[in-house]
């Protein structure tokens, strides 16, 4: 439950200092919470489960919250003919929803997210996003 709540407040503070338009508050060095690059599933954990929900369904404590009802990411493979679309969420995680069906603008800019945290190294933070891509493949429903 205190994991829960931190990931709401988590979400709600990306929200209000608008991590989503790459903005940060005047004065504020601060950065996301640690999560090892190497794991897709930690990283899920820490920036995607408050909202989608740990199991992926699109219901995460912070889900009511939000405008859009956020869809089931364990059944995207499903949903585009059995075909994984790791580019389509690659572009999502890294520039943002507002992509015709692939999100809408309430989802973070997680691409511009992550650069701080890594030391503006664009190379890891590509690779943040292919590991959280690998992790969501391997939810997907059979």
């Amino acid at each position: 439950m205190k994991s829960m709540r931190r990931q709401l407040l988590f979400v709600t503070l990306l929200v209000a200092v608008g991590v989503a338009t790459g903005q940060k508050p005047a004065g504020s060095d601060k950065q996301l919470p640690y999560t090892s690059a190497e794991s897709g599933a930690e990283m899920y954990r820490e920036y995607c489960a408050s909202c989608h929900g740990e199991d992926g369904k699109g219901d995460g404590p912070a889900a009511g919250a939000l405008k859009a009802r956020l869809p089931d990411l364990a059944t995207v493979a499903k949903r585009k003919g059995g075909k994984f679309p790791a580019g389509d969420l690659y572009q999502v995680i890294k520039w943002g929803g507002g992509i015709m069906g692939h999100g809408s603008k309430e989802m973070p800019v997680w691409g511009r997210a992550f650069l701080p945290a890594s030391g503006r190294n664009e190379q890891q933070v590509d690779q943040q996003i292919k590991n959280l891509i690998r992790y969501l493949e391997s939810i997907q429903a059979k």
